[in-house]
């Protein structure tokens, strides 16, 4: 497969060469997932578990699928998504009392199992998971797809799982859908405003700390979310508990579990061609139905789980180009010191580095080895010994292992080496003068090209004649390049015609 080296990156817009649905499960054990837990260091699957007053979150790239050979059952080539989860731990209270106290949130995690990505937020009276009425736990899991994979919200699917537990709690969520290219990065915006609200609405006095329902109930917030834009889909998790008094909400039983294919166009509001670069689920549960007032923790102990399933995606790749970033040539007038880096390859079997006097016929002088397939950074450096004196042209042929090649641009090197052959002026009239100190026994043949290679101008310079004018007058203005060869050297150089 052909991977063109060195194009702008709107070029690789025009490169889409696969095309594939692929089934993604975050549940997968098939060793295309593979997260750390956060205190162990071991690899497996991942549990996050929550201190007091932490923001904990771990970052994970996963190489899902074959982008080079379109098949979604086998990974290779390079990572494909990033995958972010964060516990907040920091809780808030908008029932208006205190939030969490002492170890009350270790007991969040986020856990990888058969089912998927499954996030615990915990509440209840026992010390590992204590919360009070109003208090609010969250954990969010961001889903980033690689720059190369292309996704269009008409071909995207992301499955969600529920289960509102024993009726304990009003369970939430949202899905924000990322935009390409975008500031911010999200297509639109979902903000949690909290279940309970107090008369003075969202933002009002909260009642604070209190020991029993205050005499002006807070009533039932009918917008958990507000949210801007299109790209978000909420779900919220009423139907278990009985709310028609705020101040004793009757705790329900335990709610179905709630299976949903968010589709980004359809449940989203996305137009069928916008490109979705991921997604963000965040999962928030506020504890409604365990105390009367705030502050006391008299509730069952109830874990209520979330869960990322996986996506179902038809997922087209970028041919990616081995991507240069800086080709440089320099010189101590002795030697030529040539360096560039990449950072990223795919299927990169070797450079080839090629020299030229006149930039137009070029000689293979070195190779130096690629990196495969590779997103690190990549440096790399050739030195050329035997340059010639004045002008010296460079570039790289870059192989890939099927044997296709494409070229880098040319960079070009001035070298004035003591003694030798010098042209001059630089800013010709008329003629031109070639002096020749060294080498007068062999004839030197003198070529003039056009800027665009085209041959205009043959002379001699015979052997044992030292210095010659040679009269351009019949050129046109503009820039030429003068090339001369002996047995000995070639040397080149740039001049302008006036």
């Amino acid at each position: 497969m052909k991977r063109s080296i060195f194009v702008y990156f709107f070029s690789l817009l025009l490169n889409i060469v696969s095309s594939a649905q692929c089934d993604v499960r975050f549940g997968s054990l098939d060793g295309r997932f593979s997260f750390t837990d956060v205190e162990s260091g071991e690899t497996g699957l991942q549990t996050v578990t929550a201190g007091v007053t932490e923001l904990l979150t771990l970052t994970t790239s996963h190489d899902l699928w074959d982008e080079v050979n379109d098949d979604c059952s086998v990974v290779g080539g390079m990572e494909d998504v990033t995958i972010v989860q964060t516990l907040n731990t920091v809780p808030y209270d908008v029932y208006g009392g205190t939030a969490l106290v002492g170890d009350a949130s270790d007991k969040m995690n986020i856990t990888q199992n058969t089912l998927g990505l499954s996030g615990t937020n915990s509440h209840g009276s026992l010390s590992s998971s204590r919360s009070s009425t109003g208090d609010v736990r969250n954990y969010t899991i961001e889903v980033t797809f690689a720059p190369h994979i292309y996704v269009e919200a008409q071909d995207l699917t992301v499955i969600l799982g529920s289960v509102n537990s024993a009726g304990k709690g009003f369970e939430s969520a949202s899905l924000i859908f990322k935009n390409d290219g975008a500031s911010p990065p999200e297509y639109g915006t979902a903000q949690y405003n909290g279940f309970w609200q107090d008369t003075d609405g969202p933002g009002g006095n909260h009642p604070g700390v209190v020991a029993s329902c205050p005499a002006t109930a807070p009533t039932v917030n009918p917008n958990i979310y507000t949210t801007t834009g299109t790209g978000v889909y909420t779900i919220a998790k009423t139907g278990t508990i009985d709310l028609s008094d705020a101040c004793n909400p009757v705790a329900g039983t335990n709610g179905s579990e709630d299976n949903s294919a968010v589709r980004a166009v359809e449940d989203a509001g996305l137009n069928p061609a916008d490109r979705v670069t991921g997604f963000i689920f965040e999962a928030t549960v506020e504890n409604v139905g365990t105390a009367l007032a705030d502050g006391i923790y008299n509730g069952t102990s109830t874990n209520f789980t979330s869960r990322l399933t996986g996506f179902d995606a038809e997922i087209s790749s970028f041919v990616l180009p081995v991507e240069l970033t800086d080709f440089t040539v320099t010189t101590d007038h002795k030697q030529a010191y040539l360096t560039w880096q990449t950072i990223s390859e795919i299927n990169n079997d070797f450079f080839a580095v090629e020299h030229s006097t006149d930039g137009i016929s070029f000689t293979e002088i070195g190779k130096i080895k690629g990196n495969g397939t590779t997103t690190n950074r990549q440096a790399y450096s050739f030195v050329h010994a035997n340059p010639v004196h004045g002008l010296n042209y460079y570039r790289l042929k870059q192989f890939d292992f099927d044997g296709a090649f494409e070229y880098s641009e040319t960079n070009v090197i001035s070298l004035k080496k003591s003694g030798g052959i010098h042209i001059f002026p630089t800013l010709v009239t008329e003629s031109l003068t070639i002096d020749r100190r060294t080498d007068q026994a062999t004839d030197a043949e003198i070529s003039i090209y056009k800027m665009t290679g085209e041959l205009v101008l043959v002379r001699q310079l015979p052997a044992n004649v030292a210095s010659a004018d040679f009269s351009l007058a019949q050129l046109n203005r503009g820039n030429y390049v003068i090339r001369l060869q002996t047995n000995q050297e070639i040397i080149s150089s740039i001049f302008y015609k006036n």
